[in-house]
């Protein structure tokens, strides 16, 4: 089995991917080396709406010790797409 760090980003309003995917993910990932991103009011198009946080969670080393689980929720009423 691949063993590797693992991010999911969810937009609250995207009209694609239902957002209770977010629940999917950490549900199939559990004990697993990963973080989960909540951006409440961006859509599908989160690489376009919030570029700069998808460029650091790419280029970021992913610096969690061995299965922890990291959720958060990043956004303001300023966010939409």
């Amino acid at each position: 089995m691949l063993q590797v760090p693992t991010t999911v980003v969810q937009g609250g309003k995207d009209w694609i991917v239902d957002p209770t995917n977010l629940d999917f993910a950490r549900m199939k990932l559990a004990n697993k080396e990963a973080q989960f991103i909540f951006l409440p009011n961006a859509g599908h198009l989160i690489s376009y709406s919030h570029p700069d946080l998808v460029r650091e969670l790419v280029i970021t080393p992913f610096q969690r010790s061995s299965t922890t689980t990291t959720s958060f929720q990043v956004g303001t009423n300023e966010d939409h797409k």
